[in-house]
């Protein structure tokens, strides 16, 4: 069942699509090993539920925040602002290497001093030029988002997943949406 909409991979930062794509990895683990379906149902199971919640916060956040645009240093959180309703505008596209313009450029802070954009999305460890750029010139701070494409080794080791990750990116777009508790 195809998930992928316009060739974007990043559906795992989205927990709806997440969902659906961990029941297709689950009938498809079922189907190969019908013996052991307690289990994996088990698992199943509580993995939706921590799914749940998850989504919830996201629909928390989506609700109490004031802000709508955001930027980041590429195109990786379109399912999730397209969900919950919020603007993300890339530097660059899918991929972190492709350069945008000089015109584009200027376009972007044009567009980060209208909106009064105060933080820019990069990857841990990235260091993006561009978006250090851009902070510089509209006097915004940088905030990391983990895509979640892969654990780094100190990442599990730290005892970090899904879960614990996904929950850090939520308290930082939070922050940069100007997120109001209600």
């Amino acid at each position: 069942k195809d998930l992928v909409e316009n060739n974007d991979p990043h559906i795992w930062l989205d927990p709806i699509l997440a969902g659906k794509m961990a029941k297709n990895i689950y009938d498809g683990i079922v189907s190969a090993d019908e013996g052991n379906e307690a289990t994996y149902k088990k698992n199943m199971e509580g993995f939706t539920k921590r799914l749940g919640a998850l989504e919830k916060s996201f629909n928390q956040m989506a609700s109490g925040s004031i802000r709508k645009d955001i930027v980041t240093s590429h195109a990786f959180l379109g399912y999730v602002a397209r969900h919950y309703g919020f603007n993300q505008v890339a530097i660059t596209g899918l991929s972190p290497q492709e350069e945008p313009t000089t015109k584009k450029m200027a376009e972007l802070v044009e567009f980060c001093r209208a909106k009064d954009i105060k933080y820019i999305f990069t990857e841990p460890g990235e260091s993006s030029k561009l978006s250090q750029t851009l902070a510089r010139e509209i006097g915004a701070k940088i905030l990391e988002l983990h895509p979640l494409g892969t654990l780094r080794t100190d990442e599990i080791e730290a005892g970090e997943d899904y879960f614990s990750i996904m929950e850090k990116n939520l308290e930082v777009l939070r922050t940069a949406l100007g997120y109001k508790h209600k």
